[in-house]
């Protein structure tokens, strides 16, 4: 095993418990308090492209070539990821389908999945989070018609823990 590979072996694994805190902190937080806090996402944001770059630089400082190209694919699958969820959950946002903190984590999901998985990674992850949400919430207004007698308001959802399960699974699949 290459020096550039425990490193990237290293970073990576930092990454992923991180990621892991970072699910569990934010479906724990949006559903009990329908928020997703800048000090738990930002940091995300931040913190794991650096993560995903030291195995990059770890096989350019090697002048493993072989190395370098893979690693050059991920990253930039990643930022790309990030860059196109960021921008369609910005404009849900604007448009009132979304909270800012669903378009902060769609950020991050973009880059841990298509860092880790590629585009089929992201659309799956999008695809599931997006069917589980449209299902559940024709069966909590009908359970909430029932219990109160015909309420009919939106329902107050946290989207959150549908985008992480969705993530979830496409990256356990990938």
């Amino acid at each position: 095993m290459t020096f550039a590979a425990v490193v990237e072996t290293m970073f990576l694994a930092i990454a992923q418990l991180w990621f892991a805190g970072l699910s569990l902190a934010v479906v724990v937080s949006d559903v009990g308090w329908r928020r997703i806090p800048n000090r738990v996402v930002l940091p995300a944001i931040l913190g794991l492209p650096v993560l995903f770059t030291a195995p990059l630089v770890s096989a350019l400082l090697q002048l493993a070539a072989s190395e370098v190209e893979p690693r050059l694919q991920k990253l930039l699958h990643g930022i790309e990821g990030a860059l196109v969820l960021f921008a369609a959950y910005l404009v849900l946002a604007c448009l009132g389908g979304v909270g800012g903190g669903d378009v902060k984590l769609a950020a991050v999901l973009g880059l841990v999945l298509g860092y880790f998985g590629g585009w089929g990674a992201v659309t799956v992850a999008t695809v599931l989070a997006w069917s589980a949400a449209g299902t559940w919430i024709p069966l909590s207004r009908l359970v909430r018609r029932r219990a109160h007698g015909g309420s009919r308001g939106p329902p107050n959802l946290p989207f959150a823990p549908f985008l992480i399960g969705g993530a979830w699974v496409a990256l356990l699949a990938y």
